[in-house]
């Protein structure tokens, strides 16, 4: 939904102004749609320094994924998500969520491919939000459906 803002400084606007704004019954039933970013590392302008990382939290969700965050307080410096295997076609969909709502989702692709040391793959995702939150939620998404969910969500909390 656009909104419309209308400003009425001359008498002779004010009736086009009533006419254009919603009715109250319309603006109670209107819904908010939040909007999304998509980048690989984000600043949400908080000074690094103000969210120096000092301690860590990691989460196990429904199946392979494992997700960390490395925060300071309620900042958030650094999220991770990483899978078993070499898969390319997918994007990490990141929900910061702060005291029970919705703060902002964001989308980190592409993932990094490496070999650990016992010769297994992994694809791992990251980024660096700075954002004050109360709880971070990390799920891997389809590259051409950001619906369609393949893995997790998984969860951690500063």
């Amino acid at each position: 939904m656009k909104r419309v803002r209308v400003m009425a400084g001359a008498v002779g606007l004010a009736p086009l102004a009533l006419a254009l704004a919603p009715s109250a019954a319309h603006a109670a039933t209107a819904t908010s749609h939040a909007k999304t970013v998509r980048s690989d590392v984000t600043t949400a302008g908080i000074a690094h320094a103000e969210c120096g990382v000092n301690a860590t939290a990691s989460g196990h969700g429904a199946g392979p994924i494992r997700g960390a965050i490395q925060y300071n307080g309620s900042c958030v410096g650094f999220q991770q998500v990483s899978i078993r295997g070499h898969i390319p076609s997918l994007t990490e969909r990141v929900r910061f969520w702060k005291n029970g709502g919705l703060l902002t989702t964001k989308w980190v692709n592409p993932g990094t491919f490496k070999t650990l040391s016992n010769g297994t793959l992994e694809t791992s995702f990251r980024s660096s939000p700075y954002e004050h939150v109360s709880m971070v939620c990390e799920a891997l998404v389809a590259n051409a459906n950001h619906a369609d969910v393949r893995y997790g969500p998984v969860c951690e909390q500063p």
